[in-house]
């Protein structure tokens, strides 16, 4: 069966217009990361990212080229007590910027790629502070 876009097209009852819509296209992949260093993602296998980090360590979460995928969202959260920053490619950028902290257990972000040379923040959570 050919590939057909559903760009504005409403899903009802796993169709659109009568075609059959795979569901598992349409869920985001969730992966968590322990390993300390750098971890570089994928487009293709990445969406949420979880970054469950040792107390003592930190991890880089290496984004691929934005000019490899136009369009794409990641959100990466941080739940464990190590550090985590968030790693443009090359001469790429997050919200004008090479890198972007999570600093603190339980803060994200979510990005987005223009498909030229940046990752824009869509939206970045920071717990509230503790009693």
């Amino acid at each position: 069966m050919a590939t057909q876009g559903i760009t504005g097209k409403q899903i009802k009852a796993d169709t659109v217009e009568g075609v059959d819509v795979n569901e598992a296209t349409l869920r985001a992949p969730i992966v968590l990361i322990t390993a300390t260093g750098t971890t570089n993602i994928s487009a293709d296998t990445h969406h949420t990212v979880i970054a469950n980090i040792s107390n003592g360590n930190s991890a880089t979460i290496g984004l691929p080229s934005v000019s490899s995928c136009q369009g794409k969202v990641f959100t990466i959260k941080r739940i464990g007590p190590g550090s985590v920053t968030v790693s443009a490619a090359g001469e790429d950028n997050i919200d004008m910027d090479d890198a972007w902290s999570l600093p603190d257990i339980g803060e994200s972000v979510t990005i987005q790629s223009d498909g030229v040379s940046n990752w824009w923040v869509l939206n970045a959570y920071l717990p509230p502070p503790g009693p």
